[in-house]
This record gives structure tokens, C-alpha cells and sequence, in this order.
């Protein structure tokens, strides 16, 4: 019988066996009222909940997954204790329900306890001087990111506790919260996952000699910031389109994604238009920010989502063995990346056109709805969190599972 002692002892050395699953469950309980809306099983309209419960949970839980799996792989430290374990699996979905209440002082104490402990956990790998390699410079962006988010979350709590608080306090915080902070994490991560996934290229270490990059990228993110103060000041062309920019420079110098993948694998391709999609939507905000809304679920969706949905699947599926599923051509994984795609594309149709806007929110949720499960219909056969050991194409063919 399989206790919770050895449950989470097995999830702190897999981390990624739970964290993902555990967001997909998330991110359905974030689209979810909308299909609602939309089929008139409910009148609340959902966007504070939505915006709070994907960003802060569904993609939150699948970046903690990413980060302790692979932090202490690449760096050679120590896992995730069971303590961070089990933090990094309740606060998000503690969240998502304060959030549902409407209790948005509470979901933001919770959101800063766990982005110090996030910080902390990166930070301390980051430097440990027992660390058998280093991250590459990009993932500075790891720590500014997590920075970004715990100083949003801190002018939202300042805003909604005082009432002489300027108008503006709240609205850039909310945008650092809620773009800022996964942005930094796409474009940090990026420089290692996009070469790794997309063609088995390798990123060196961060050096001394690195500092000089290091200071390019502060300047970027001070870009990065510059350009969310131009969007709170109603300058959404500049902002959105510095934005993009930034994005886009970083990633095109860091990862290279001007580099088309080179090994099989049909999600390998979704990976590497997530970057590009996300640009795209910036791209799209600044010519007409006036379906700006749209505009960025085509980077929320088609960026966010989908990177997240792919890299975890690719990372899941990879580290228990399922090696020629991963290098295949599953025809579920063009089910997940058409049906994200498509919904991108309704909810940009919601904003042009107006009429039938709760048809096309509808229609989105649906078709994410979907990807997630072509999503689930690969994982769950083969990816068990909560058995014993995991079953694998190599354990199947009587090889020991690597």
C-alpha cells in the first residue's frame, strides 16, 4: 500500500509526476465558467477570477513542476523538500479558491508566500556552492520574474487596503502579475528549453565572463517594465510593440527560435511557435489596440497555455522513459496544439465581433477544454502519480526505466 510519506518522497525526486496534472485540474477550473457563461448555466461573468486563477495557478503549478524537476538536475542540488512539495501544491489551488470567492487581499498573501518560496528554492540552487553546473545567464530572467510577481502582488495588496491608493498602483501591478511575470519565466527558461526540446542543442553554463550579458538582460527587463507603465499611462501601441520587442530580441539571441527544430517530434513544432505566437499577439495589440483583449489571449493561449501543456507532456513523458512517444508523431499532440490554436483565434473573433461574443467565449473554452484532454489522453495512460513506479515503454519491453 502505497502511503503519503512515499507518495511525496516520489513527487519531490519526480516533481513533474503531480505538479502537472495537478495544473491541468486548475486550468479547467479557470475555463470552466465561461462554458458556462456562454451556454447560460451562469450569469457571472468570470474575467478577475480567469485572469488570476490561470495565471496564478493552472500556469504557476506547471512552472513550479518545471522548475523543481529541472533546477536540480541541471545544477546537481538538492530536490524539493517534501514541505516545498506540498506548499507548491496547495497554495495555487488555495488560490484559485479565494480567487473564486472574490477574496483578492487573500489570494495575494498567498501568492506572496509562495513566490518567496519559489524565489528561495531558485536562488538557493542557483548559488550553492555544491552545484555541479549553473543555469545559463538567461534564467536571471528566473528571479526577476518571481521578483516581478511579489512586487505586483504587493501593489494590488496596497491598493486594496488603503483608499487614498493612486489609481495606477493597482493596474501596473496587475499587469506585472499577470504578463510580466510569465513573460520573464518564457524568456529565461526559453534559452534552455527551446535549443533542448526543438534540437537537442545544448546552452552553456553562466560564466564570470557572462556579466556583461547579465547587465543586457537587466536592461531588458527595465524595457520590459518601462513598457507596462506605457500600456497604465493608455499608450497601448507603444507598449504592447516594446513589449513584443523585447520578447522577441531576447529570445531571437538567447534561444535562437529563429532556428527551425530539427528532431522528430510532432509537439517539438507546437514548442517552437509558442514564442512566436506569443510575439504575434503583442504584434496584433499594437496595431489595433482596440481588440487588445483578444489580441492577448492569442500570447495567452497560443504562448502561454501551449508552451506549458507541450514542455510539460515533452518533460513528463521523456523522464519516465516513453522515448519513442516523444520522438513520434502521436496524433494527439496535433489535436492539443490545433485545438489551442483555434481557440486563440475564437476568443480574438469575441473582440471583432461583438454580437456573438459569447458564442466565440464559448466556442474558446471549448476548444481549450479539448486540447486539454488530447493532452490527458496522452499522459494519463502512461504518467501515474499516485502508483507505486511508473510504467514505461522500457519496462514494458523488459529494460530497466531510465
Amino acid at each position: 500500500m502505497t502511503t503519503i510519506s512515499t507518495l511525496l518522497e516520489r513527487w519531490r525526486q519526480e516533481p513533474y509526476l503531480v505538479f502537472f496534472f495537478h495544473g491541468a485540474f486548475l486550468a479547467w477550473l479557470g475555463i470552466l465558467p465561461w462554458l458556462l457563461l456562454a451556454t447560460g448555466l451562469s450569469s457571472d461573468y468570470p474575467a478577475t477570477y480567469h485572469a488570476y486563477t490561470q495565471i496564478q495557478g493552472f500556469l504557476t503549478t506547471f512552472a513550479i513542476g518545471f522548475l523543481f524537476t529541472a533546477l536540480p538536475r541541471r545544477t546537481g542540488t538538492a530536490r524539493p523538500s517534501k514541505a516545498q512539495v506540498v506548499a507548491g501544491l496547495a497554495l495555487p489551488f488555495l488560490l484559485t479558491l479565494a480567487a473564486w470567492r472574490g477574496a483578492w487581499v487573500t489570494a495575494q498573501l498567498i501568492w506572496v508566500v509562495l513566490a518567496l518560496l519559489l524565489l528561495e528554492f531558485a536562488l538557493r540552487r542557483f548559488f550553492s556552492p555544491r552545484a555541479d553546473r549553473r543555469p545559463p545567464i538567461a534564467f536571471i530572467w528566473v528571479p526577476i520574474s518571481l521578483l516581478m510577481s511579489l512586487a505586483g502582488a504587493l501593489f494590488i495588496l496596497s491598493a486594496n487596503l488603503q483608499d487614498s491608493a493612486p489609481a495606477w498602483l493597482e493596474a501596473y501591478g496587475r499587469l506585472l502579475l499577470l504578463q510580466g511575470y510569465f513573460l520573464g519565466l518564457i524568456v529565461g527558461v526559453g534559452a534552455l528549453v527551446f535549443p533542448l526540446l526543438t534540437r537537442s542543442g545544448g546552452t552553456r553554463d553562466a560564466t564570470r565572463a557572462d556579466l556583461g550579458r547579465g547587465l543586457l538582460h537587466l536592461v531588458a527587463a527595465l524595457l520590459l517594465l518601462l513598457s507596462f507603465a506605457l500600456e497604465v499611462q493608455a499608450r497601448y501601441s507603444a507598449g504592447y510593440a516594446l513589449r513584443g520587442a523585447v520578447v522577441l530580441i531576447v529570445l531571437l539571441f538567447s534561444a535562437e527560435i529563429w532556428r527551425p527544430p530539427s528532431v522528430p517530434g510532432w509537439h517539438r513544432r507546437a514548442i517552437w511557435l509558442t514564442p512566436w505566437l506569443t510575439v504575434l499577439g503583442y504584434a496584433i495589440a499594437a496595431i489595433a489596440p482596440e481588440i487588445r483583449q483578444g489580441a492577448l489571449h492569442v500570447t495567452l493561449i497560443g504562448g502561454f497555455a501551449l508552451l506549458a501543456f507541450t514542455v510539460g507532456m515533452h518533460v513528463a513523458l521523456a523522464h519516465s522513459g516513453f522515448k519513442a512517444l516523444v520522438n513520434g508523431r502521436s496524433p494527439l499532440s496535433l489535436v492539443l496544439a490545433a485545438a489551442f490554436l483555434a481557440a486563440g483565434g475564437a476568443r480574438l473573433l469575441a473582440e471583432t465581433d461583438p454580437p456573438h461574443r459569447l458564442i466565440w467565449l464559448g466556442t474558446a473554452a471549448l476548444l481549450f477544454l479539448a486540447g486539454t484532454l488530447a493532452w490527458g489522453g496522452l499522459m494519463v495512460p502512461r504518467i501515474r502519480p499516485f502508483a507505486a513506479a511508473p510504467e514505461t515503454e522500457s519496462t514494458a519491453a523488459g529494460e530497466p526505466a531510465r
